[in-house]
């Protein structure tokens, strides 16, 4: 069984106010959303398909910066990339605080919690940070689109 995720997440208010016009978005727990990167807006964007975990490319960083460019600035917020296949897999973050900065690229097995924790997301009574927002709902990012 496969999974993939490939995202930009951050407060739902933040992000509905000031997201691309061509964005979907679905609304997660915690006051928080999502902008699934769906093919449609990949090819779009011009964002590549998991290029964090697919082994970087150099393409990434200017299509990314310029897709999120409204964003910058007015809030917290953090690209997500997860692919696994029969339980092996990596994940992947950029984050961007609310001055505008952004982190280095995380690709490790926990990636995706370490930006949700920046974004201030709680366990609660959860696993972890990625099962308290149901991030795992659907098999694949064309999947929140019927959310978004």
């Amino acid at each position: 069984m496969s999974y993939t995720l490939q995202a930009i997440i951050g407060d739902n208010e933040m992000l509905r106010a000031n997201a691309p016009e061509s964005a979907n978005i679905a609304s997660l727990p915690q006051g928080k959303a999502m902008i699934p990167l769906c093919d449609e807006l990949l090819n779009e964007t011009g964002i590549p398909f998991l290029p964090l975990t697919d082994g970087g490319q150099p393409e990434f960083a200017d299509a990314i910066n310029g897709f999120v460019s409204p964003l910058i600035g007015r809030g917290k917020f953090a690209y997500v990339e997860a692919e696994f296949f029969g339980g092996d897999g990596t994940q992947a973050c950029l984050t961007w605080d609310e001055k505008g900065n952004s982190s280095t690229a995380i690709v490790d097995s926990t990636a995706i919690n370490t930006a949700l924790k920046f974004l201030g997301v709680q366990v609660g009574d959860c696993h972890d940070e990625f099962d308290a927002l149901g991030v795992g709902r659907y098999r694949d990012t064309q999947g929140w689109l019927a959310e978004a």
